[in-house]
C-alpha cells in the first residue's frame, strides 16, 4: 500500500514538473514562430509540389504545440497561463505580452485543426503558385494565433491587422469567381475601415487609463482588466469597439463582404472566414469586460444586431 502511494506521488510530481517546465518555456511565442519558419523553408525549396507536404507539417506541428499548451492548461486557474512578456516599445509603455486564459485555450488547437482541414481540402485543386498559396496560408494561421494569445491591446491590433495581407491575396489570385479582385478589394477596404475606430479605441482606452492613473499609457490587457475605467468614460469606447469588431463579426448592416467571400473567394478562405468567429471574440475579449458597465445597458443593441444579421442569411 506505501509503495503504490509512494508510486501515485513521484508519478504526480513528474507530471506537475512536466507542466511547470512547459509552463517557463516560452512555448507561445514557438507556435507563433514554427509557422513562418516553415514558410520560409516552402519559399525556398525548389520543388513546388512539396509546398503542401511541408504546410501539412507545418501546421501539424502547430496543431501538436497548441494541444501540448491546451493539456498542460491549469483548469482551476482562473488567470491568464503561459504569460511571456518582453518590453517592446518602452517609450509608449508597449510589450510584447502573451497568453492564454479559459476563453482563448481551446481556440488555439481548433485553428491549427481549420487550417489542417484547409490545407487537405486544397491538396489536389491548387496548381497554381502552390508555394505562395501555401505559405500565405500558414502567414495568415500566424496571425490569427496571434489574435488568441496577445495580451496587449497594440500587439492584438496588429496580428488583426496582419490578416488583411494573405486574404487579399488568396482571394485575388484564387478566387473562383469572375470578380475575385473586387471581392478581394472590397474585403480588404472594408477591414481596414472597421480597423480605424478599434485602433481609436484601445487609443482612448490608453490614454483615459494614463489621466486617471500614474500618468502613463496603459494597453496591457490584465492591467486594464484590473482598473476598470469609471462609467462615464465607456460610452465612447465602447461604441468604438463595437464598430470595430462589427465588421468581422459581421453584424448588420457591416456584413456586405461575406456574401461577396462566399461567391468569388477559394473555397479554403469561406472555410476561414465562416469557420473563425474573429468579430465575435474581439467582442467577448474586449468590448464586454474592458467597458462593463456600457455592455450591459446596450446589450440590446448588440442583440438585435446579431439577430438581424442571421435573419439576413436565413
Amino acid at each position: 500500500m506505501i509503495e503504490h502511494t509512494n508510486t501515485v506521488m513521484t508519478a504526480h510530481s513528474v507530471s506537475d514538473s512536466a507542466s511547470n517546465l512547459v509552463a517557463a518555456f516560452p512555448i507561445l511565442s514557438l507556435l507563433l514562430l514554427i509557422l513562418p519558419i516553415t514558410s520560409a523553408v516552402i519559399l525556398f525549396n525548389s520543388d513546388p509540389l512539396k509546398a503542401r507536404l511541408f504546410a501539412l507539417i507545418g501546421a501539424s506541428i502547430s496543431l501538436l504545440i497548441s494541444l501540448v499548451v491546451t493539456l498542460n492548461f491549469d483548469q482551476s486557474n482562473p488567470g491568464f497561463q503561459f504569460i511571456e512578456k518582453t518590453p517592446w516599445i518602452s517609450t509608449l509603455n508597449i510589450d510584447y505580452a502573451l497568453g492564454i486564459d479559459g476563453l482563448s485555450v481551446l481556440f488555439l488547437p481548433l485553428t491549427s485543426l481549420l487550417f489542417i482541414g484547409v490545407i487537405l481540402a486544397s491538396w489536389t485543386s491548387i496548381r497554381s503558385m502552390p508555394k505562395l498559396f501555401y505559405t500565405l496560408l500558414l502567414l495568415l494561421e500566424t496571425a490569427t494565433l496571434g489574435i488568441f494569445v496577445s495580451l496587449n491591446t497594440i500587439l492584438f491590433f496588429l496580428f488583426w491587422e496582419l490578416t488583411l495581407l494573405p486574404v487579399y491575396f488568396l482571394i485575388n489570385y484564387w478566387g473562383i469567381g469572375s470578380n475575385r479582385r473586387y471581392a478581394a478589394v472590397k474585403y480588404t477596404l472594408v477591414m481596414m475601415a472597421g480597423g480605424v475606430p478599434l485602433l481609436l479605441g484601445f487609443i482612448l482606452v490608453a490614454f483615459n487609463h494614463a489621466a486617471l492613473g500614474s500618468g502613463e499609457l496603459v494597453f496591457d490587457y490584465a492591467t486594464l482588466l484590473n482598473n476598470p475605467l469609471p462609467e462615464q468614460y465607456q460610452t465612447t469606447i465602447f461604441f468604438l469597439l463595437l464598430l470595430g469588431f462589427a465588421f468581422k463579426a459581421p453584424i448588420f448592416p457591416l456584413h456586405t463582404w461575406l456574401p461577396a467571400i462566399a461567391m468569388e473567394g477559394p473555397a479554403s478562405i469561406a472555410a476561414i472566414m465562416t469557420g473563425l468567429k474573429l468579430g465575435a471574440y474581439g467582442l467577448i475579449r474586449f468590448t464586454v469586460p474592458l467597458v462593463a458597465g456600457r455592455a450591459g445597458d446596450h446589450r440590446c443593441t448588440l442583440w438585435c444586431s446579431t439577430c438581424h444579421q442571421s435573419d439576413k442569411f436565413t
